[in-house]
């Protein structure tokens, strides 16, 4: 994944799916309405990349998958390459709070510490 957005928008799902913990293939399948292989592709690509990782117990199927450093890294860096699509600038001065509701992202600047 070497631009700075995630071009697979299941694969921006999962990620943002796995920011509240861990989950199967058909966990993530379900919860997010993404065909079974759909869901199994993007996460294989992902554990490839190293965004993802495998806890392998007993058996490759039902495995919980977790998001890694790199990955929550990479959720980050899209969320600012696809800002960056719609700004002219992040003023660096400024904090601000990122929302996440139903997989769409919404910046807030603010002045004040948060």
């Amino acid at each position: 994944m070497p631009s700075s957005t995630i071009r697979s928008r299941y694969q921006r799902r999962i990620l943002d799916w796995l920011l509240d913990g861990g989950g199967t293939v058909s966990q993530a399948s379900t919860s997010l309405g993404i065909a079974m292989p759909h869901a199994s592709l993007a996460m294989r690509n992902l554990r490839e990349a190293g965004a993802v990782q495998r806890d392998d117990g007993a058996s490759i199927r039902g495995a919980v998958h977790r998001l890694t450093e790199d990955g929550a890294q990479r959720l980050l860096m899209d969320l600012v390459g696809r800002l960056k699509k719609y700004t002219r600038q992040i003023p660096s001065e400024k904090n601000a709070v990122v929302l996440s509701v139903s997989y769409t992202h919404l910046t807030l600047p603010t002045n004040r510490e948060v």
